[in-house]
């Protein structure tokens, strides 16, 4: 048995506009890691160091917050093993819906072995009671403090660059939308 051959010359056209508006689509696509210009942002500077008797202290950023608003900011141990969240600061945001301000961390101890993280959250609080974290961020406990200038931790992952597969994706995507205009050019010519 034989299948029926297509005839029909308009195939690789319609591949063609296919490939190409795939590809015009994945280039338009944010890569991974974009962040919305409206996601609340949390920085920790230094993100790592020591732990010494006094608690190391951190400064802490944010932007993209909601304006003018007071937030409350908890630690909690997160590695090698998990604890109670504690109140470690509030700040107040201002109209563009940044702040900054002074963290303590009481929760990060001497004893503590080399890599332990805490997670610094930070929640919205009106009066009687906080809602869901908008946006949290890490302290890794290091024997060496932190070298500066580098990277913020936006607590996102990752260390700033841009990611491979996105780049692929895009060379993937051009490849294929050059391809499809150069088939629908021979197909027109013809």
């Amino acid at each position: 048995m034989t299948l029926p051959r297509f005839q029909c010359g308009c195939l690789w056209p319609l591949l063609a506009l296919t490939a190409s508006l795939l590809a015009g689509g994945a280039l338009l696509w944010p890569p991974d890691g974009a962040r919305a210009a409206a996601d609340p942002l949390l920085i920790l500077e230094p993100d790592h160091g020591p732990c010494d008797a006094s608690a190391p202290g951190v400064r802490m950023r944010g932007v993209d917050f909601p304006a003018d608003r007071t937030l409350i900011l908890f630690v909690r141990r997160v590695a090698p093993f998990s604890d109670q969240a504690s109140q470690g600061a509030t700040a107040t945001t201002t109209a563009d819906g940044a702040f900054t301000g002074d963290l303590r961390l009481y929760m990060c101890d001497p004893e503590d072995i080399e890599g332990a993280r805490f997670l610094v959250t930070a929640h919205e609080f009106d009066r009687r009671n906080f809602g869901p974290p908008l946006a949290s961020a890490h302290f890794t406990k290091s024997a060496s403090p932190a070298a500066l200038p580098g990277p913020p931790n936006t607590g996102g992952g990752g260390d700033g660059s841009p990611p491979v597969r996105s780049m692929a994706l895009v060379l993937v995507a051009t490849l294929a939308l050059l391809t499809g205009i150069v088939v629908l050019r021979r197909h027109i010519v013809r």
